[in-house]
């Protein structure tokens, strides 16, 4: 072809972008160890005392052989190609070190493709949201190893003598196991509200004052606030609207007499919201939540027992489980989950910080999920996160297991450690990846383009659970659905795949993104965009 002539199509043709068009599993799968190295320091804060992990090390091809060849392994060579390598963490006990765990970890070639076992499977982004992503129903956040959805859910209380609405964000963050006690339990109406996992680790007053900026807040009767300690006009006066209707009330019921007074002139929509999460426990239990113990972590610890558990577990035994449960979820937002929150704007650094930006944020979110569930704006390009979550996996139930021993005993012998390493760390699991992994997909492409069939595919996050990868499925008045001019900037929407008519099944390769994977609007067309979103916004 004419060269002048290729010239000119080059000047008025946008620049494809690299990472997309060679894949960008080939840049990001490159940070695997230091990523598995992050779950596994996260880790090693919560195992128990004396355990510690302390590095990795790459294997040698002779160091490889030499394990693959031990006495206990069946003596075999596979020759098909697997692209992976062998690293050894270290651990040690008391300073000692411990027997080395080996791990294969992946490694791509062109186009992403990763060979298991012979077989070429192409390893493909997922778009996602950095830190949390608001759905149709609430919230969704990747905390460490663990998915939690928050909801919300109207309640209401008393505010000057008239009734009150308000929203209560709660969570099912205990996970029943088919072998524990707790799981025999029938079925709970009852919540796990995310202001009550606050109040199991201070007391009232240091939780509205801590987490939700109270100056200043007085408890106690409510017949003698009324009338003796505060002035109605400088004072709101918070009081049980009843039992909700969230409860089977028996002939004997009586409402909790507590009243909480907070100033009115500093009054927010997060603190009626807090207070109203308050009540919703109080008016479950009024004879345990009353004046004299709603500063003491322990009498909420007790209630949230018999929520979770219910009442017909001895208390021993649901104090002993809520234990455990509580210090599982103060591993949640570790060093993993942390960094990945703020890299989201949500600059916490404990779980229960991070409960009260939920508190605070979940109402905002959900009345803005119509219009922003669907923009692809402010969404990333991951592909480690998910193709290393059966090893992330393994290495956080290790160290639940561990921890659970060494509750049920306080100790744990080497031997101990050791068998539960071996089957808890294994060694082969990354080349089960082909197996419930929505963003590893058999190469499938009849020609010798690897954009058009490979590198430009993407998963969407919400279908990386789905068994089928990639279907697109769903409503069709899933908001997440909705026509956005994103998919404009960042997808094709000339090249719809039929799992995913939306176009947001294929990238654009004219998408901007930085060196951690971020769509970035391009500033030319920001105000064509916004325009033309106006129009297409239903009304």
């Amino acid at each position: 072809m004419n060269a002048q002539m290729l010239a000119i199509m080059a000047a008025g043709t946008p620049p494809i972008n690299p990472d997309i068009a060679n894949g960008i599993a080939t840049i990001q799968v490159k940070t695997a160890e230091s990523y598995i190295d992050r779950d596994l320091r996260a880790c090693s804060e919560q195992l128990p005392e004396g355990i510690r992990y302390e590095n990795y090390r790459r294997c040698t091809p002779m160091e490889e052989y030499k394990i693959l060849h031990q006495k206990k392994e069946k003596n075999y060579v596979e020759l098909s190609r697997s692209d992976m390598y062998l690293i050894e963490a270290n651990f040690s006990l008391h300073g000692r070190p411990l027997e080395s765990r080996p791990m294969y970890m992946p490694f791509v070639g062109d186009a992403g493709i990763m060979h298991i076992r012979g077989t070429p499977y192409s390893v493909n982004p997922v778009i996602g949201d950095v830190a949390v992503s608001v759905t149709r129903g609430g919230l969704f956040a990747w905390l460490g190893l663990t998915k939690v959805q928050f909801y919300r859910m109207n309640y209401h209380f008393e505010t000057d003598g008239k009734i009150q609405g308000a929203s209560v964000a709660h969570s099912n963050l205990y996970h029943r196991s088919t072998k524990s006690k707790a799981a025999k339990v029938g079925k709970n109406s009852l919540r796990s509200t995310l202001v009550h996992y606050m109040l199991c680790r201070m007391g009232l007053t240091e939780m509205l004052t801590k987490h939700f900026k109270c100056s200043e807040v007085l408890i106690g009767d409510k017949d003698v606030i009324n009338y003796d300690r505060v002035d109605p006009e400088q004072w709101l006066i918070c009081t049980t609207g009843g039992h909700g209707g969230h409860l089977k009330v028996p002939m004997d019921y009586v409402p909790s007499r507590l009243a909480i007074a907070i100033p009115r002139a500093e009054v927010t929509a997060d603190q009626i919201d807090a207070i109203c999460g308050v009540f919703y426990v109080v008016d479950t239990y009024p004879e345990a939540a009353t004046e004299q113990y709603v500063e003491n972590p322990h009498m909420w610890q007790r209630l949230m027992g018999r929520i979770i558990f219910g009442d017909s577990m001895n208390e021993g035994e649901r104090m002993i489980l809520l234990r455990e449960h509580l210090i599982s979820i103060d591993g949640y937002v570790n060093y993993q989950s942390r960094r990945t929150l703020h890299q989201g704007g949500i600059m916490v650094e404990n779980i229960h910080d991070f409960f009260a930006w939920v508190v605070r944020e979940l109402p905002v979110l959900i009345a803005s999920a119509p219009t922003e569930v669907a923009s692809l704006y402010g969404k990333r390009l991951m592909t480690v996160r998910y193709l290393l979550k059966d090893i992330s996996r393994s290495i956080y139930l290790l160290m639940f297991r561990l921890r659970a021993q060494y509750n049920k005993r306080g100790r744990l012998s080497e031997k101990e450690i050791r068998d539960a390493m071996r089957k808890g760390l294994l060694r082969d699991r990354i080349t089960v990846v082909n197996v419930g992994h929505a963003e590893v997909s058999t190469v499938s492409s009849p020609g010798d383009n690897k954009i058009f069939k490979i590198t430009s595919t993407a998963v969407l996050q919400e279908n990386t659970d789905s068994p089928k990868g990639k279907g697109g499925g769903g409503s069709l008045n899933d908001p997440s659905k909705f026509i956005h001019t994103s998919v404009i900037e960042f997808c094709s929407y000339c090249a719809m795949g039929k799992n995913e008519p939306t176009g947001r099944g294929k990238l654009g390769t004219h998408a901007i993104t930085n060196e951690r994977g971020d769509l970035i609007r391009n500033p030319k067309y920001i105000n064509l965009m916004e325009h033309t979103q106006h129009l297409l916004t239903r009304m």
